[in-house]
């Protein structure tokens, strides 16, 4: 019952659950394997970091910002301790974070977190990366919300211009991309 093994297939299910769309199941199934990685590895393990993701998540898609930013604040420090500043894994995590204070409405935290983020992906993968594309659209979503079309418009094309490369013009992200970039176009045409 308190086997690391049992608590990586309750993570998976987890997994399967909030993939599936039932987030309150997979809510319940990380939190129990959470408190068996933290008993079994400590609070600072990176098999815990890997739990609280996913719980991070799950409390994102049940609409709970707060529990979400907190659990993806654990998730960077140990992260952080783990691989050091400038890896991936580590700008993923602040991409995600970024979104989790965007939705409680702290829009300029957003930009700053996803400004680490990019910077990180951007020398570890490129400038033309799909990781560093979904990041663009992002920070370009985040200077919308502070009424910076004029820096919105050029990250939202650099985006879309990589989202098309990589999974062609009918994509869902390509969408939404193209949906922030109107919203930039719309912000800019604005009469002052």
């Amino acid at each position: 019952k308190d086997d690391p093994m049992v608590a990586q297939t309750l993570n998976l299910l987890g997994i399967v659950y909030y993939n599936g769309g039932e987030t309150m199941r997979s809510k319940e199934l990380l939190e129990r394997a959470l408190l068996i990685q933290e008993a079994h590895y400590g609070k600072n393990h990176l098999e815990v970091a890997a739990v609280l993701l996913n719980l991070g998540n799950t409390y994102g898609a049940l609409n709970n910002p707060a529990m979400e930013k907190d659990v993806l604040e654990r998730v960077l420090i140990i992260r952080e301790s783990h691989y050091g500043k400038g890896h991936p894994q580590v700008a993923a995590t602040l991409a995600n974070l970024g979104c989790a204070h965007g939705a409680l409405g702290n829009v300029l935290r957003k930009k700053e977190l996803l400004e680490q983020a990019l910077a990180i992906e951007e020398g570890f993968y490129g400038r033309d990366h799909y990781e560093v594309a979904m990041t663009l659209c992002n920070l370009g979503a985040a200077y919308h919300g502070l009424g910076e079309g004029i820096k919105a418009k050029p990250l939202l094309e650099r985006a879309l211009n990589t989202q098309e490369r990589h999974y062609g013009q009918k994509h869902p992200l390509v969408a939404q991309t193209l949906f922030h970039l109107g919203h930039a176009e719309l912000l800019l045409n604005q009469p002052s």
